[in-house]
């Protein structure tokens, strides 16, 4: 009997380190060859924005990229204000906040960080659709921060186009945009979820918008696509009267485009704790 449980345990181990190091369906070394096989990545050295990728607290190479464009514009401190942060361990501001930013952060988590009171960033903690931003607008503090804020970023799964329609009419006009896209519909298909105010992801791809959907959103206010995050989640977008400083970056969808590559989205690093965050405030 101890044996065969002996035998047992060795099995399991095996299993675990071929799934681990990818040798099976389910591990994402094979899913990263099969990506490969498949022509899915794009050339991300092409566009200088994205050819040296950095992580530090977002889902991929999302700081990399808006320490980039904001070293471009020159912009060493700012306001930032962000819609959809989970509890405060993983979004595309704490970056900014480790660099002396100020800013906001909304959404209908708890957070696991203790803010301190009249520190360098507040949190709304609403539940997000449209009678709740123009509830925001309505707020003195709110509305100073958001038509202050050098750098908005929006990622709520769901009637993301519509809010920021909401906010670019509402006169949010920051340098720097970044926008989750939903990367499964083809570049060349413009679509968006039916407006829900109660919609919560399944966890499916019926969420968000295209990012040719987006694009034509922010066109309309003179923002330019700049470039995608490596998984497919973000698209980062520019204030057309900036865009001299990105003249070497490419700009058509079908160029920075990044199909969904969410397999990639594996932890790196320790995992972030909330003292550190906390201690970013202090």
């Amino acid at each position: 009997m101890p044996l065969l449980n002996l035998q047992g345990f060795k099995s399991r181990v095996i299993a675990l380190l071929k799934h681990l190091t990818g040798l099976t369906p389910s591990g994402q070394l094979y899913e990263l060859e099969l990506a490969k096989a498949w022509g899915l990545f794009p050339d991300r050295s092409t566009n200088p924005l994205t050819k040296q990728p950095r992580k530090y607290f977002s889902q991929s190479d999302e700081d990399g990229i808006t320490l980039e464009i904001l070293r471009r514009l020159q912009i060493n401190n700012g306001q930032f204000l962000e819609f959809g942060v989970g509890n405060g361990l993983e979004n595309n501001t704490l970056v900014l906040l480790a660099h002396g930013w100020t800013g906001g952060w909304i959404g209908g988590e708890q957070l696991v960080v203790k803010l301190p009171t009249g520190g360098r960033l507040k949190y709304w903690r609403r539940w997000v659709d449209r009678k709740s931003i123009q509830d925001l607008l309505s707020e003195t503090e709110f509305k100073q921060l958001a038509l202050g804020a050098q750098v908005v970023s929006l990622d709520l799964d769901g009637n993301d186009a519509y809010f920021v329609a909401d906010l670019l009419e509402a006169g949010v006009r920051p340098a720097l945009w970044i926008q989750e896209y939903n990367a499964t519909i083809p570049v060349d298909v413009s679509w968006t979820i039916d407006y829900n105010p109660t919609h919560s992801w399944e966890k499916d791809n019926y969420f968000g918008a295209s990012l040719k959907h987006l694009a034509a959103i922010f066109q309309q206010h003179e923002y330019t696509p700049v470039a995608c995050s490596a998984t497919g989640a973000n698209a980062f977008f520019v204030r057309n009267d900036l865009m001299h400083l990105f003249q070497d970056c490419p700009t058509s969808l079908p160029e920075i485009y990044v199909p969904p590559l969410y397999f990639l989205q594996n932890r790196w690093g320790q995992k972030v704790s909330p003292k550190f965050v906390e201690s970013l405030l202090k």
